[in-house]
């Protein structure tokens, strides 16, 4: 009964009795059940503070390592890196499958 959101940069949880997916009237029962990773083909990829190449380097990633895509703006995507959102150029990312999202959250303690 949580989802496993981004908020600012940071992975969070919220309940979904609290939670409407846009364009209906109820909260759907479960969460989604996977997300896609890509895998950089590059063996640099400089990560970008916007969706283009006139936008300056924030860092790079280097072949092979796996990234979390949260959106795509034209021919970049959107990711978490360090902290930061950042963009990468789709042209040197390829989908490398599906992992399944956890469906319950971290333990938690209580006041």
């Amino acid at each position: 009964s949580w989802y496993k959101i981004n908020y600012n940069g940071r992975t969070g949880y919220v309940s979904s009795d609290y939670v409407q997916a846009s364009g209906t009237t109820t909260a759907p029962t479960t969460p989604p059940a996977e997300s896609t990773t890509y895998t950089v083909t590059a063996s640099t990829l400089n990560v970008r503070s916007g969706a283009g190449t006139n936008y300056a380097s924030i860092g790079s990633v280097t072949k092979g390592q796996k990234l979390s895509v949260m959106s795509k703006s034209g021919s970049w995507y959107k990711i978490n890196y360090n902290g930061r959102t950042g963009y990468v150029s789709s042209d040197y990312v390829q989908a490398s499958g599906t992992t399944t999202a956890p469906t319950t959250p971290p333990a938690e303690s209580t006041t």
